[in-house]
């Protein structure tokens, strides 16, 4: 029998485990937020700062620039692919490599890609522009990890036309993410 005298014993609340968890979720909820602000969708409407289509490629965006669709033969191209991290800051290519399968005028051109300045891979194939264009580009990181991404250069992803130097609109929200 208890004696009702004795101090009731109190169960150890749990206040600081709720409080971690919403601490946690809210966390999760903003890097979630976060992770949808660089979808495809989102970053196709902005160019890039050297005019080109941004895509997202693990914890790469990855711009691609090539010239203008022209109506003229094949002929050599040059292709180039800026690493930037989700910050926008560069990340320097020199321990990157890649390869870019472009489609165009139903062929396909593979084009490796090699270091070439502080923050870009090049390369260049013989391809004429289509604007029904796609690029396939593989990036090899220095962890020996494998990216990919799909480039459509002169389409958003609604089909709708593209020309360089449209769409930089909401890239000021993008800063800083």
């Amino acid at each position: 029998m208890r004696n009702h005298s004795e101090p009731t014993r109190m169960m150890p609340t749990r206040r600081p485990a709720l409080a971690l968890t919403m601490i946690l979720s809210a966390a999760l909820a903003s890097l979630a937020g976060l992770a949808l602000a660089h979808d495809d969708a989102y970053l196709d409407r902005i160019d890039g700062p050297h005019g080109g289509q941004l895509r997202v490629a693990g914890d790469h965006h990855l711009e691609l620039v090539v010239a203008p669709p022209a109506d003229a033969p094949p002929s050599l191209q040059p292709i180039q692919v800026w690493l930037t991290n989700h910050a926008d800051q560069p990340i320097p290519s020199s321990d990157y490599s890649g390869r870019a399968v472009i489609l165009a005028n139903r062929e396909r051109v593979d084009v490796t890609l090699v270091a070439d300045g502080d923050n870009r891979l090049a390369g260049s194939g013989v391809f004429g522009h289509d604007l029904d264009m796609v690029v396939v580009v593989t990036l090899n990181t220095p962890q020996g990890d494998t990216e990919q991404v799909r480039f459509t250069p002169y389409k958003y992803l609604d089909g709708s036309p593209r020309a360089a130097g449209a769409g930089h609109g909401g890239h000021a929200d993008h800063q800083g993410h």
